[in-house]
Formats: structure tokens, C-alpha cells, sequence
């Protein structure tokens, strides 16, 4: 990409990509281009959010009070908070419905502080306030930049971004050097609502903060957008604000069905202002859609950074995953395995004949050591199993000498070239169980300690399932039985015949259900 220093905005720097470009083109190189300055995709380099504060990534977060009355209650709009949205009061959270709690929204006056005089017995009172999502995210948590964020639910948000970003490189590469161009990689993008804990302590102090943290509150949060209220109406048919208590208590029915509509929608709302707009970008201009997303491994993390992890994969050309872990017994005894069968299966439903993997020892790193060449080795092999066909390296130069780099670029490049063009052919799909998650899922009370991507759930059934659903893949694979993973679309869209369910270019003999708790 076009380089870091007055990052695009520097004529000098176009000069220098473009001549890299043709020297690339001469070597007869494959020419991608990279969207962002660093990772998390959406800022443009922190120009669209500096431009558009507006822009910046929200939460609804919750404030909540345990409290016994007869007595007074008073809570007032956390100062890290844009605006109130609603508030309430139950009995027990855990069981709460809409005819069971006070709607304390009539209660709040103009500086948005809520004053209630709450009856005899205990309460839970809960306060939501439109937050600007920062401190304690991947925002300020990666190892690029800290900076403030987009809001991916904003149609204009993403539009902003490909304006500054895509449009200003079409502009500055010369067309013959596009015609070259087979793919635009996207980096990570999320909701940005979820809590990530601090980094290794290898990168303490060594990260830029272009944003400087504020805030030390760190509330759960769902994500948002100022419209969402109208927008959810519009889509489902009923007021979602009298049920918002529902997206961070309650196990009952109501609040279930509640939950899933409302992580359908939000799902749908980020997959078609970010993924269909780049997707659709690239079509108009003869390059493919390619990236990985943030945290393809679990179910939790799909939940929370994206809705559903293959709602947003389906809209790339050139799907792609992050590979952190470099052993290749570990990732498949953990849940770094799932990430390529996953994006993979995507691939296999929608047609896709390249899937990629960004691989390092990012893991091994933390543990101060690099991953040995056989260690890199079986970790391109299980992920060549597993479906993907393209590997991009992010080992460190320095870490092999030159006998060895020869020796894994060259094998995995001759198992790329031996996987790419033919027909993927498996009769077994599990089920992938997301609407499960969305059914139960709850954010987590408190941020977590560690490094992590949540907190431990709130829900004894998002946890076995955020563990079964693998084990069951798992132990298909194995059992050495091949099988590609398949979404509720896949089952709407596919096509019964001949005892077998078919699916773009793939047919399934056998459906396999995870455990399933909607």
C-alpha cells in the first residue's frame, strides 16, 4: 500500500507505489493493494473519523444499579456517554419480560439524570446511553495504531472510507498497472463493541496512540447506530426500545426472540454498509474483494464482532482468514482449526475458488520464540486440508535462513498450485449455529483481565456450544470424514434432489446438527 508517511495525501509516496508497482509488474509479482494504514480497516488512517467524528463507532452501553427500596435512585448520563436511550427497573433480571419491568424512560429530565423513587423490595436498574466505543477495544488494543474507529452499521460511514481510500487509489494507479491488480485486502473490520484486554506485554509502550484514552468506565455494550430504533421497526415489524433490556438480562422466551431479531438485524445493517459496498466497488472496477475479518475462530467472537461469520464472508470475492497459531497440533486441539474449514466451507457455498490465509506465529511469539520451519510447515499443511489454497506469509524474515525459506516456499507453493482449479467434493455439512448464540448470548458484566475476545459467558449454554460445535467437527475430521459447514441461507437456498441437498457446485448426503439450544 501506499505508504504510512502523510498517508495518502503525499504525491511522493504515489510516486514510490507506483514505481514499486511496475518494478513488481516487470517480476511478473500478483499485485494486491492493502485498504487501511494498518489494521483495523475503516478509518482511511484516522482521516474519515477526524473529517466525521460522527462517524465513530458506537455502543448502547449499559449502566446498571442494584437496589433495595422504599428509596430514592438517581443516576445521571455517564459522562462518556453521547445521549440517553432508555431505562428501566425489574424485580429479577434474569427472568424479566416487558409486562415485568418499570419503563423509567418518563422519569429522565433534560441533562438526561434519572430520578426514581423506587419501591419497597430489590431492583435491578439499568440505564442505556448511546457510548463512543474506544477504550478497552481492538481500537486501542491493536498493534498498529490506537485510534478511534468507524461505525460499520453507517451506510455513509463506509462510503466515506471507500471515497477517501479506494476511490483516491484508482485515481493514482495507472491504468495499466490496475488491469494488473487482482485483489483489494480489507483488514479486520468489526463492530467495535467488544472488550479486548491489553496486549502482550512484548508490545507495552511501543504502539503510536494517535487517540489518547479518556475513559475508564467499560460497561457492556451491544452495537448501535442513531437509527436503529427506526430501522429495526422497519425490518421486524414492532418497537424494539420497550425490549432493550432483553439484549443484556433475561433467559426468558421473550427476550430470546428478542435478541435474535435484533442480531439479525444489526447483522444485516453492518454486512450491507461495509462488505456489499466494497464488494460492489470492486465489481465496478475489475478487482476482486478480498480480507480477512476479525476473530473467525468461535461462535462468541463471530456473535460479537460481526453477527455472523458468514453472513459478512459470503460478500468477498477472495476470502481469507488470519492464522495466529503455527502448531499445528495446538490449532487443531484449540479452535484455530476452525477458522479455515469455516471460511473455507463460505467458499464452497458461494463459488469461490481461492481462499487464503495470512499466516504467522503470532501465538509463539507471545510465548518468546518463532515457529520452527517444520512447525510452519504442518501448519500450511493442516490448513491446505482443511481448504484453504493461497498462503500469505507474515513470518519475520530474520527468523530462517535462506535454505530453509526456499524449502516452504516452494512447498506450499507447489501445494497451491496443486489445490487451486479443481472440485471440491464432500457429501457431509454440519450445521453452523449461530442463531443459537444470538438466542442466549449475553455481554459479559465485567471487561476481561487477560488478552481475550470476551469475557467468559453469561450463559452455561453459549459456553458449551462455543465448545461442542468444534468438538463435533473434530471429531468428524478426525474420523477422517471430509464435510463443509453450512449456514441456514445455504439450506433456504440449496436444492433437494436425488437424496442429497445441493448447494452452488457442492452435494450433501448427510446434514449433522450441532448441539442447539434456540
Amino acid at each position: 500500500n501506499v505508504g504510512f508517511r502523510d498517508y495518502l495525501v503525499s504525491p511522493r509516496q504515489w510516486e514510490i507505489l507506483n514505481y514499486g508497482l511496475r518494478k513488481a509488474a516487470e517480476q511478473n509479482f500478483v499485485l494486491w493493494w492493502y485498504d487501511e494504514k494498518g489494521y483495523p480497516s475503516g478509518t482511511a488512517g484516522g482521516i474519515v473519523t477526524r473529517a466525521h467524528p460522527e462517524y465513530s463507532a458506537q455502543g448502547l452501553a449499559c449502566y446498571r444499579q442494584e437496589v433495595e427500596g422504599p428509596r430514592a435512585v438517581r443516576v445521571d448520563l455517564p459522562v462518556s456517554c453521547r445521549r440517553f436511550v432508555w431505562a428501566g427497573a425489574m424485580p429479577d433480571p434474569d427472568v424479566a419480560t416487558r409486562a415485568t419491568v418499570v419503563d423509567l424512560s418518563d422519569k429522565i429530565d433534560e441533562w438526561g439524570t434519572l430520578r426514581w423513587d423506587a419501591p419497597a423490595g430489590k431492583w435491578t436498574v439499568l440505564y442505556l446511553a448511546e457510548r463512543i466505543m474506544y477504550e478497552g477495544t481492538h481500537a486501542s488494543g491493536n498493534v498498529c495504531e490506537f485510534k478511534h474507529y468507524v461505525n460499520l452499521l453507517k451506510p455513509e460511514a463506509v462510503r466515506e472510507f471507500i471515497r477517501v481510500t479506494h476511490e483516491q487509489y484508482y485515481r493514482e494507479i495507472p491504468s495499466d498497472l490496475w488491469d494488473k491488480m487482482v485483489a483489494v485486502f480489507t483488514d479486520e473490520p468489526s463492530f467495535m463493541v467488544t472488550y479486548t484486554g491489553k496486549l502482550p506485554e512484548r508490545f507495552d509502550g511501543k504502539i503510536p496512540v494517535i487517540d489518547a484514552p479518556i475513559f475508564n468506565d467499560r460497561p457492556p455494550a451491544v452495537p448501535w447506530v442513531d437509527d436503529l430504533l427506526e430501522r429495526f421497526q422497519a425490518m421486524k415489524g414492532y418497537d424494539l426500545r420497550p425490549y432493550l433490556f432483553s439484549l443484556f438480562f433475561s433467559q426468558e422466551p421473550e427476550a430470546q426472540y428478542v435478541r435474535q431479531d435484533y442480531y439479525d438485524v444489526i447483522t444485516r445493517l453492518y454486512t450491507d454498509a461495509f462488505y456489499v459496498q466494497v464488494l460492489r466497488w470492486c465489481q465496478e472496477h475489475g478487482i476482486a474483494s478480498s480480507g480477512h475479518v476479525m476473530a473467525e475462530e468461535t461462535l462468541i467472537a463471530h456473535e460479537t464482532y460481526h453477527g455472523s461469520l458468514f453472513s459478512v464472508i459470503r460478500e468477498m470475492d477472495l476470502p481469507g482468514i488470519d492464522m495466529l497459531n503455527a502448531d499445528p497440533q495446538d490449532m487443531l486441539a484449540r479452535h484455530s482449526f476452525m477458522a479455515a474449514k469455516q471460511v473455507a466451507s463460505v467458499a464452497h457455498l458461494t463459488g469461490a475458488k481461492q481462499v487464503h490465509s495470512e499466516s504467522s506465529d503470532w501465538v509463539q511469539g507471545n510465548e518468546g520464540r518463532y515457529a520452527t520451519l517444520p512447525e510452519r510447515l504442518g501448519q500450511g499443511n493442516l490448513q491446505y486440508v482443511l481448504g484453504i489454497n493461497q498462503i500469505t506469509s507474515y513470518f519475520s524474515w530474520h527468523e530462517l535462513d535462506d535454505d530453509a525459506w526456499k524449502q516452504y516456499n516452494d512447498y506450499m507453493g507447489r501445494l497451491a498450485s496443486l489445490l487451486t482449479g479443481g472440485q471440491h467434493v464432500c457429501d457431509v455439512a454440519v450445521l453452523y449455529p449461530i442463531r443459537s448464540i444470538w438466542t442466549h448470548y449475553l455481554p459479559a458484566l465485567e471487561p476481561p483481565q487477560g488478552r481475550s475476545h470476551g469475557s467468559k459467558p453469561r450463559s452455561e449454554w453459549v459456553a458449551k456450544l462455543n465448545e461442542e460445535y468444534p468438538d463435533v467437527v473434530r471429531g468428524l475430521l478426525r474420523s477422517q470424514v471430509d464435510l463443509d459447514i453450512v449456514d441456514e441461507q445455504a439450506l433456504i437456498e440449496g436444492e433437494i434432489r436425488d437424496g442429497a441437498l445441493y448447494v452452488a457446485d457442492e452435494a450433501y448426503r448427510a446434514i449433522v446438527l450441532p448441539p442447539m439450544y434456540a
